[in-house]
């Protein structure tokens, strides 16, 4: 999901106002912010089949060896 589509999903489940809408946006700068130099070293230390996954108590960096990509086709509307 793209940072566009997450705020799109913000503004349109639970932004009621203006203020909603600029708050949530804001929270969606600051992820990207905090996300945007992990980004960027995986691109200059790693190939592009990497993944970091962090939880609150771990961070793991994954490799992935084969994947389908993504499979919508069972996805109930």
């Amino acid at each position: 999901m793209t940072f566009t589509t997450l705020l799109k999903n913000l503004t349109t489940n639970n932004m009621k106002t203006k203020e909603d809408f600029e708050n949530g946006k804001q929270k969606v700068d600051e992820f990207e912010a905090l996300t945007r130099p992990l980004m960027k070293y995986l691109c200059e230390n790693h190939h592009p089949h990497v993944t970091i996954i962090i939880t609150p108590t771990d961070a793991q960096l994954l490799y992935g060896k084969m994947s389908t990509g993504q499979i919508d086709d069972y996805i109930l509307d």
